[in-house]
């Protein structure tokens, strides 16, 4: 599956720390952004160890699902922007 996570972190070490967690994920896109091409158990994996990570009270955390229709429609101003995750196969 195709995920955009978005995130909010008011703590810098804990933004950081989750910006290395997210790089084992997918790739950067913005600054508080990444496009990440997951399965299934490792999304959950991921979220888990997020929430481990982050304050609820202060922190924002927001995972987009898009289906492959509308991965095929993002846009972007600059050539290689877009995920092209090799891993992600949909039939």
């Amino acid at each position: 599956m195709f995920i955009v996570i978005t995130y909010d972190i008011t703590d810098n070490k804990r933004r950081n720390r989750l910006r290395k967690l997210l790089l084992g994920y997918g790739e950067p896109v913005q600054l508080s952004v990444f496009e990440c091409g997951i399965n299934g158990k490792d999304l959950k994996d991921l979220q888990w160890k997020i929430k481990k990570l982050i304050k609820n009270s202060e922190d924002s955390v927001r995972y987009y699902h898009l289906c492959q229709d509308c991965k095929n429609k993002i846009e972007a101003n600059r050539e290689g922007d877009l995920l092209r995750d090799k891993r992600l196969i949909i039939v």
